[in-house]
């Protein structure tokens, strides 16, 4: 999921769906910023005393049959954010810099979306749609459900850092993918796929 630099396409945003081409994003959506490496750190809720903080442990798609483990993910000193394994294409990674999957703020999770083995854990993550359910599970027994509200594809060189990144009234998701074009030279694609969800309830 690295910056393939070939493309600078414009940034698109929709409901998504199976074969649904993606829209202009909204005249009223905050611009993307320029670069996608430097990723901030998001402010997390502090745990109760006493109790280790909880985090994802697994996250299920019924639409798209995801059910995969999750990982944790951090950035290197370039402030680029890492990615699960090559080796391990079923895996997701949690940026665990980004608040834990039900509380307040965007929780990030990325996947990747082929390796060079066959499709991988995100293959799929493009036909989602809002109203799409996704469920994440916690160390704690918590389950947390979101409901999709966005789909969103744009250009590694324009990355929507403060639409994926920035902070937010309530509980938020985002699920993080490549798409695009894939430069076999380089071995990366053009873009990224970026899902975005809110919190509907907690189970469990």
């Amino acid at each position: 999921m690295a910056n393939a630099g070939a493309f600078v396409l414009p940034p698109t945003v929709g409901p998504g769906g199976k074969d649904v081409p993606l829209t202009p994003a909204r005249l009223d959506a905050p611009p993307p910023l320029a670069a996608v490496p430097v990723v901030p750190a998001i402010p997390k809720a502090k745990p109760k005393a006493g109790k280790p903080a909880p985090r994802p442990t697994r996250i299920k798609i019924p639409k798209i049959k995801v059910n995969a483990p999750i990982g944790s993910v951090t950035v290197n000193k370039k402030g680029v954010l890492g990615t699960p394994p090559l080796s391990k294409p079923n895996q997701t990674g949690w940026y665990k810099l980004s608040p834990v999957p039900g509380e307040l703020g965007p929780a990030v999770i990325n996947g990747h979306v082929s390796t060079r083995s066959g499709p991988a854990v995100f293959d799929r993550l493009r036909e989602l749609a809002k109203g799409d359910q996704i469920y994440v599970y916690r160390s704690d027994g918590k389950v947390t459900r979101f409901t999709v509200s966005g789909i969103e594809q744009a250009s590694k060189n324009s990355f929507p850092t403060k639409r994926v990144y920035g902070n937010t009234s309530n509980s938020q998701l985002r699920l993080i993918t490549c798409g695009g074009v894939y430069n076999k030279t380089t071995h990366h694609y053009t873009d990224n796929i970026v899902v975005y969800a809110t919190l509907s309830k907690k189970k469990g």
